[in-house]
């Protein structure tokens, strides 16, 4: 297919600072939906190779971001393309996102050289309609329904500066309509609107993947938790990473209590202080937490947990011998 034929199209919204991203594919017009500030991140790893697929570009098509899925594979790259077009612009899509965490406009244009790329874009803004306002149902012209609110291009008569023309639309969802001529121009697309809306790339404190944020008060993505405990602490996945940390922490400390409870009844009834040592390994994991609440530091301290309660012989809260005994 020539390149002058579009092929896909890329579009994403902001309203009210959600994200939405779509993908049409206009040879099968397929869609898909994804969201902007994971989904470069998740195309880290092209390992979704199958020999009978062929070269890197068909297999891509195939990966979980094309088809509207999240990726979840392990970040290794496949050795046997190391040289094509498509992973050279991965690799340096994960340098982006790994080691410089952001990337200019002006580098971008100099990536385009590179890759070739041939994306276009266009911006448009949510206004009201008028002729919703008037009482019109179709639109006497085209026939067309009429919504309360569409999308209209830029009508700006001032110098033509991006941090001012968004100031002016700040009360405006906005759209950007990206046309793509293949894999590459996909990718770049969403990483052009992350640059031009000044979006920065950083690793969730939960679930360890990368997400991109405007504001370091993000420490954690929107992807579900990867969290799987032990017995008691299990159900996380459906949250999100921040919910997912919450509840967690929540039953951690639930725990955490009952043990020490069970630990200072015996310590009155034996005059002993096996209390301090489990405070003292709790406080240990507690420490090494600080922030982030990783998924291997959680679960650290839930082994913990799960250990000493075995440990004491507690179970369903009755105390049946000393940590010390076990330890």
């Amino acid at each position: 297919m020539s390149k002058k034929n579009k092929i896909y199209s890329v579009t994403i919204t902001d309203d009210s600072g959600k994200l939405r991203g779509e993908v049409n594919n206009h040879a099968d017009n397929s869609i898909f939906e994804f969201d902007p500030l994971t989904a470069l991140c998740d195309l880290l790893d092209p390992s979704v190779f199958r020999e009978d697929m062929g070269r890197l570009p068909k297999t891509h098509k195939a990966h979980p971001f094309f088809m509207g899925r999240e990726y979840k594979g392990e970040d290794v790259f496949m050795k046997e393309y190391r040289f094509t077009t498509m992973l050279y612009a991965l690799s340096n899509l994960k340098n982006i996102i790994v080691e410089k965490k952001s990337f200019s406009l002006s580098e971008l244009e100099i990536a385009k050289q590179v890759f070739d790329l041939k994306f276009s874009y266009k911006i448009e803004f949510k206004e009201k309609n008028i002729l919703y306002e008037w009482g019109y149902k179709t639109n006497p012209i085209n026939g067309e329904r009429v919504y309360e609110y569409h999308y209209l291009p830029i009508e700006y008569h001032f110098d033509f500066n991006w941090d001012e023309l968004f100031a002016e639309y700040k009360d405006n969802a906005h759209m950007f309509s990206y046309s793509c001529y293949n894999e590459q121009d996909i990718i770049f697309s969403v990483l052009h609107y992350l640059i031009l809306n000044k979006y920065k790339f950083r690793k969730c404190g939960h679930c360890g993947k990368y997400f991109a944020t405007k504001t370091d008060k993000f420490i954690y993505c929107n992807r579900k938790s990867p969290y799987k405990g032990y017995g008691i602490f299990s159900g996380f996945e459906h949250l999100e990473c921040e919910q997912a940390v919450r509840n967690i922490r929540q039953e951690i400390r639930r725990d955490k209590k009952r043990i020490d409870e069970d630990i200072c009844a015996l310590d009155r009834e034996n005059n002993t202080n096996e209390s301090f040592a489990f405070s003292d390994k709790c406080n240990k994991y507690e420490v090494e937490m600080d922030k982030h609440f990783t998924v291997d530091n959680l679960k650290g301290y839930e082994k913990l947990l799960v250990d000493c309660r075995e440990q004491a012989g507690i179970s369903k809260g009755c105390v049946k011998a000393s940590l010390s005994t076990k330890a």
